[in-house]
C-alpha cells in the first residue's frame, strides 16, 4: 500500500555563477592565458628564473580559473523511488539526467569538507552504487539536513543501513 502512495519530490540544487558572468570571466581568462603565454614563450631569453616561475605559475592561475568557471550546475531530484541527478555542462551546452534506482545504492554516507575563506563546512551526501561507482550530492550548509537527506533517501530507496 505504501507504495502506492507518491511522496513529494525533494530538490537539491547547486548552481554557480550567472552564465554571462562565467563567460565574460572565462574570456578575461583566456586573454590573459593569450598575453601571458606569448610574453613567456616569445621572451624567454630576458627572463630572470624568478620571473618564468611566476609567469608560469600565474598561466596555471589562469588555467585553473577558466576550468573552475566551466563547472556544471548540477540537481539532485529525490522521488518515490529513485533519485534523478540533472546536469547542465557549460562548456557543451547540454543537459544529461541519470537517473538511480531502488537497489543500485549498496552504501549511503555523509562526507563533509572545509569550506572557503572563513566559509563553514560543507556537507555532501554520498551514494555508493553497486557498479562501484560513487557520487556526491551538491553541497548543503547544514548537517541536520544532512541527516534528515540521508534518512529520507534510505526510506525511499530502501537502502540497508550501516552501524555507523
Amino acid at each position: 500500500m505504501d507504495s502506492e502512495i507518491t511522496q513529494p519530490e525533494i530538490q537539491i540544487e547547486a548552481h554557480s555563477s550567472p552564465l554571462w558572468f562565467r563567460v565574460c570571466f572565462s574570456a578575461a581568462a583566456v586573454f590573459c592565458v593569450v598575453w601571458q603565454g606569448t610574453d613567456f614563450f616569445l621572451k624567454t631569453g630576458a627572463r630572470s628564473m624568478g620571473e618564468r616561475a611566476a609567469l608560469l605559475f600565474s598561466l596555471a592561475l589562469v588555467c585553473w580559473i577558466i576550468l573552475e568557471n566551466l563547472k556544471s550546475d548540477v540537481r539532485w531530484t529525490i522521488r518515490s523511488d529513485d533519485i534523478r541527478i540533472d546536469r547542465h555542462w557549460i562548456v557543451f551546452q547540454r543537459r544529461e539526467a541519470e537517473f538511480i534506482k531502488r537497489g543500485e545504492v549498496t552504501k549511503i554516507g555523509i562526507a563533509s569538507g572545509s569550506g572557503e575563506d572563513g566559509v563553514p563546512v560543507i556537507f555532501y551526501i554520498r551514494l555508493w552504487l553497486a557498479s562501484g561507482e560513487d557520487i556526491e550530492s551538491p553541497p548543503l550548509r547544514d548537517a541536520q539536513l544532512s541527516r534528515k537527506l540521508k534518512a529520507e533517501i534510505v526510506k525511499r530507496l530502501n537502502v540497508a543501513q550501516e552501524d555507523a
